[in-house]
């Protein structure tokens, strides 16, 4: 597109150039014929008048498909950028639906541990969400752990969070226990349906964070005990 406005603009500069000196040279010869008695003919005057308008012509032909592309220019574009927009949305689509076919794989999981424990109660750790907080490394974060089983009765246990990440270039886990400013510092859960999490850990300040694992510990025989990691990924608030 830049080149063939390029050409059309050398294109529109010659045709300019030569009406001018069209026009000049008539206005010369016309005043020479009036001094010397009609020095140039008829003929040649109206030969002049002849490619004057008919480069008059082509310079408007010329502005009017410069007009045109620079239209087509500005259509390209925004296709372009609806494009852009579009491959963007269905990025987004696809990540969503990744995610929804883990959790029914998560919960698959879940539902064959059941079977598998002879008709045990098994909990799913869902909607987790990790934030960053006011301070260096302090994270907020937020879950959601229900019952699987239909009519289970009361869920009782104990949760954990452990952190898997690398300090020092070593690998670490570091639990709540082991976080000064975790806040609260143990969690328990007593639901029928489920139950909502949410809490402040702070990290070392050399510390990478990769995973966040939930761990249940359920309370008597009528639980399954279960675990879920999740990666690291810090959302906008």
């Amino acid at each position: 597109m830049p080149r063939q406005l390029t050409r059309l603009w050398w294109r529109l500069l010659g045709l300019a150039l030569g009406a001018v000196l069209g026009a000049a040279t008539f206005g010369l010869g016309f005043g020479l014929g009036l001094t010397r008695g009609s020095a140039i003919s008829d003929p040649a005057i109206a030969t002049l008048l002849e490619e004057r308008n008919t480069a008059v012509a082509e310079l408007a032909t010329l502005r009017e498909e410069v007009s045109n592309l620079r239209q087509e220019a500005s259509v390209l574009e925004r296709s372009r950028q609806i494009e852009r927009e579009t491959n963007k949305a269905l990025q987004i689509q696809l990540k969503d639906a990744q995610d929804e076919r883990l959790a029914l794989v998560r919960e698959g999981t879940y539902l064959k541990r059941i079977i598998r424990e002879g008709g045990k109660g098994a909990v799913r750790v869902h909607d987790l969400v990790l934030l960053a907080g006011e301070g260096p490394q302090s994270i907020r974060y937020s879950f959601t752990v229900s019952q699987l089983v239909p009519d289970f009765g009361e869920t009782q246990g104990r949760v954990a969070l452990r952190v898997t990440g690398t300090q020092g270039g070593e690998d670490q886990e570091l639990g709540l226990e082991r976080l000064p400013r975790a806040d609260p510092k143990e969690l328990s859960m007593r639901f029928d349906h489920f139950q909502a999490f949410q809490g402040e850990l702070t990290l070392p300040d050399d510390f990478e964070p990769r995973f966040l694992t939930v761990i249940i510990s359920p309370e008597g025989d009528r639980l399954a005990g279960t675990s879920e990691s999740f990666p690291w990924i810090l959302e906008r608030p």
